[in-house]
């Protein structure tokens, strides 16, 4: 079994989301992301450095309750997937 830590610089992070209304009480939205970060260390049995990409896509679909209130509470469900690149 490898047993090490990874530790990340900091990097960048990329993320937008869109959605469409149209069939009250629900929601859906679509959400992308992209992260970077380079490997500021590897501890335990592994040594190295590099670079680590991460590419996720969700689908959310939410449900609104409707209360005639200040508060809107909401419930959502969501799935995605998400793609690791090591170089």
């Amino acid at each position: 079994a490898l047993d090490s830590i990874i530790k990340l610089e900091n990097g960048i992070m990329e993320q937008g989301v869109i959605g469409y209304t149209d069939f009250k009480p629900f929601r859906t939205e679509l959400e992308f992301s992209y992260r970077k970060n380079r490997v500021k260390s590897i501890s335990g049995s592994a040594n190295g450095d590099g670079l680590i990409r991460t590419h996720t896509a969700l689908l959310n679909v939410i449900y609104d309750f409707s209360f005639k209130d200040k508060w809107h509470p909401y419930l959502g469900l969501g799935a995605g997937a998400t793609y690791i690149a090591i170089d």
